[in-house]
């Protein structure tokens, strides 16, 4: 197996939604807006152990030994690895 390195590339905002009076057409209207409280952004392998994180709401997280992800009929051997990302 060889050794590599994956990322995760992520741009978050905060959506506050508001109940339009005059839009008929629509249920509620989406107001994006720039976040200024620093975020903890995480990745965390199967264990659960963090194997990447960051601190602001647009970055790219770096992980080391990636583990690829497949279809489960692709290899019988292991069970697909699914990373969780943690905000």
């Amino acid at each position: 197996m060889t050794l590599s390195e994956g990322y995760v590339q992520y741009t978050m905002s905060t959506v506050d939604t508001l109940s339009p009076h005059q839009n008929q057409q629509y249920d509620s209207v989406n107001m994006y807006r720039e976040d200024t409280e620093p975020v903890l952004v995480q990745v965390l392998d199967v264990n659960g152990t963090v194997v990447s994180k960051g601190t602001s709401t647009t970055g790219v997280l770096l992980i080391n030994n990636v583990q690829l992800w497949w279809p489960y009929t692709m290899n019988n051997h292991s069970s697909p690895y699914m990373y969780t990302l943690q905000v």
